[in-house]
């Protein structure tokens, strides 16, 4: 009886791992930010291809957002297509990087960068990506991660200014530096300027003589 149940557990072991195996994974960086002080957010879908992956060809990745992650209600980012390569969306350009590539040859992605994110960042992002697989039929594949969003407490922004300060004043210091640096060459060259000066000088008041002793010998 045990090696029976053993022989079924490996045999749906060995159906239930492949489908585990990420064809597509959503990866975000860092998955949890402070708002006001996490420079940005990196949010980006990856499809590997491989021996074993149902998708061979890809026509679109997806990039949608939810704010909620009970019930997520998902509103559409940015999509990029294999027709023409490039990335579509809704977002804030200005304060937003968007990127991707499809190369159904190799790896296709597609990501944003959130610059100072707000509090209405976090959530769910799932990515989808739509092809076709070696029957042609269309083929859909969906990932999703979460991020989340933390208030500052006092004494991180205390922290977080204090260092600023302290970057500040070292940047000053070698700025201030620099300048010394920088007057002491100027120095240096000025007087290589009239090292220079005076011995040309020195040399016209030579070739002056030598000429006005020729002058005397031709008399």
């Amino acid at each position: 009886m045990a090696a029976h149940l053993c022989t079924i557990i490996s045999m749906f072991s060995a159906v239930v791992v492949p489908m585990f195996k990420a064809e597509l994974t959503v990866n975000a960086t860092p998955t949890t930010f402070t708002v006001g002080l996490t420079k940005n957010v990196k949010i980006e879908c990856l499809f590997s291809r491989d021996q074993s992956t149902n998708l061979v060809f890809v026509t679109s990745l997806n990039l949608a957002h939810s704010k909620t992650t009970d019930n997520p209600e998902f509103q559409d980012l940015i999509s990029i297509t294999s027709f023409d390569s490039q990335v579509y969306g809704s977002v804030n350009t200005s304060r937003t990087q968007v990127y991707g590539v499809i190369d159904n040859k190799g790896k296709s992605f597609l990501g944003l960068v959130w610059d100072f994110p707000t509090v209405d960042r976090a959530g769910v992002y799932k990515c989808e990506a739509t092809g076709l697989n070696k029957m042609g039929k269309h083929v859909a594949l969906s990932n999703s991660t979460i991020i989340t969003a933390l208030k500052p407490e006092n004494d991180h922004v205390i922290e977080m200014v204090q260092n600023l300060m302290t970057q500040v004043e070292h940047l000053r210091t070698q700025i201030n530096l620099t300048t010394k640096n920088h007057a002491e060459l100027a120095n240096k060259i000025n007087q290589s300027s009239n090292y220079t000066a005076n011995l040309q000088s020195q040399l016209n008041e030579a070739n002056a003589k030598n000429l006005n002793l020729e002058d005397k010998k031709n008399q």
